[in-house]
């Protein structure tokens, strides 16, 4: 591989700013959160045992993201569970517009990111940009809920096994493949994102979508782990911040991830087209 292509990546990169952009969107999903989990509620209520599904989400994410970050999704998810759990009907159903409407900031904001890594021509209206981050957040409530929904259904099928051959492997099998099971949703969603996030398809979405998924959940443990080991030693450089700290800078990663995954899906799709060109030499050296 030519040792110039690396130097054009880092290069590119760095022009556009990733460590502003992640900023950015950590920023507008933090304070997306709220209204986002309200959605997340709601999906859950329309499958039914929301309760279950919920205590299952959070079990899923306890895994691979920091205890804090549990903790403060969780009395989250609790008080706007029970906000929604009182009302009714109509209620419910505007709840859930109006959440999903104020909840796809965060969306939004990738959106746009995307659109510039790529250097994507073209350009949505407001409102069909806002209507595709509505439906894209609408896509995270669903994928969440549908994991958890797999889970659940998952370790009662691990359950009976266990009963039929009277061993305990089948739930501790499904136990640890819970994770899997949640990334397998979550880059399906991802690949949503990068098929119908910007106004064009981004390029290579498939890898865009691979690398983003194995690095976030890379990234979440290790961040995990990180934490656990400064609670062990004693360090409370982000305990004096608090969950809210903790939370920014797991979405900061994050979006991290992303916007690096997609940056190399980019660079990919960038240099087999420069290959397939006659004069892919020339363009090289011009890139």
């Amino acid at each position: 591989m030519d040792s110039s292509v690396p130097v054009r990546f880092f290069r590119r990169l760095g022009a556009a700013g990733p460590s502003v952009l992640a900023a950015a969107i950590a920023y507008n999903l933090f304070f997306a959160l709220v209204p986002a989990l309200a959605s997340v509620v709601v999906a859950a209520s329309v499958f039914g045992s929301s309760e279950e599904v919920l205590a299952e989400s959070l079990a899923t994410l306890s895994r691979i993201a920091p205890s804090d970050t549990v903790q403060f999704i969780g009395r989250v998810l609790e008080d706007v569970a029970l906000s929604v759990n009182q009302a009714k009907g109509l209620v419910v159903a505007g709840t859930g517009i109006v959440a999903l409407w104020l909840g796809s900031r965060g969306i939004h904001t990738i959106q746009e990111v995307l659109t510039r890594i790529a250097e994507l021509e073209g350009r949505r209206s407001w409102i069909v940009a806002k209507l595709v981050s509505v439906l894209l957040t609408a896509g995270i409530a669903v994928t969440l809920v549908v994991s958890s929904l797999l889970v659940v259904a998952g370790a009662t099928v691990a359950e009976r096994l266990d009963g039929l051959v009277g061993a305990d492997w089948p739930v501790e099998v499904w136990n640890r493949s819970s994770v899997p099971v949640a990334a397998f949703c979550f880059f399906l969603f991802l690949a949503a994102l990068y098929r119908w996030g910007p106004p064009q398809r981004f390029p290579r979405m498939w890898l865009a979508s691979l690398l983003s998924t194995t690095g976030i959940v890379v990234a979440s443990l290790g961040f995990r782990f990180y934490l656990d080991q400064a609670g062990a030693s004693g360090a409370t450089t982000l305990a004096i911040f608090g969950a809210v700290a903790v939370m920014l800078i797991w979405l900061y990663v994050i979006a991290y991830v992303i916007i690096v995954s997609g940056s190399i899906a980019a660079a990919v799709a960038r240099r087999a087209t420069q290959r397939e060109s006659p004069n892919h030499e020339m363009v090289g050296q011009d890139d």
